[in-house]
């Protein structure tokens, strides 16, 4: 019922976010990630439309507690578009294993992009302006 809700809206030109992992991961590693549950692709398929993959790296932080905002970075990331013509031969198992793999790939460049960060210190410095109060955005298209 859920997925034809979702298929509709689709259908209707909105846009929908599915976390294809279904849960917060409560591994010890908290930068690990979880299999991808095919069926979170089924509603793409059915709708007819694309899809992008994405990543929010740096998120375990703050749903682990610490909320130093200043000098926790969290950076999102978005893959490449996947036009319902690439899309429509494949199963949803090869859709999942397709965003995994993306996925994994930005977690990766994320948590390389992190370590120079912390290593350079920024983490301690003081924003040069009222910084929470702009919007900023990483995209990578």
């Amino acid at each position: 019922k859920v997925i034809l809700q979702g298929v509709e809206e689709l259908k209707a030109g909105h846009c929908m976010y599915i976390c294809p992992e279904g849960t917060r991961n409560k591994d010890a590693d908290l930068t690990s990630m979880l299999e991808f549950h095919a069926g979170s692709f089924k509603s793409a398929l059915r709708a007819k439309v694309s899809f992008v993959s994405s990543c929010s790296y740096g998120t375990f932080r703050f749903l682990g507690g610490n909320h130093n905002y200043r000098s926790n970075p969290v950076t999102t990331d978005f893959g490449p578009i996947h036009t319902y013509d690439e899309i429509a031969k494949m199963s949803t198992a090869d859709l999942a294993a397709l965003s995994y793999s993306e996925v994994a790939s930005m977690v990766e460049q994320s948590r390389e992009d992190e370590k120079k960060y912390f290593e350079e210190g920024k983490h301690k410095r003081k924003p040069a302006s009222k910084w929470w109060k702009k919007p900023f955005y990483k995209v990578k298209i």
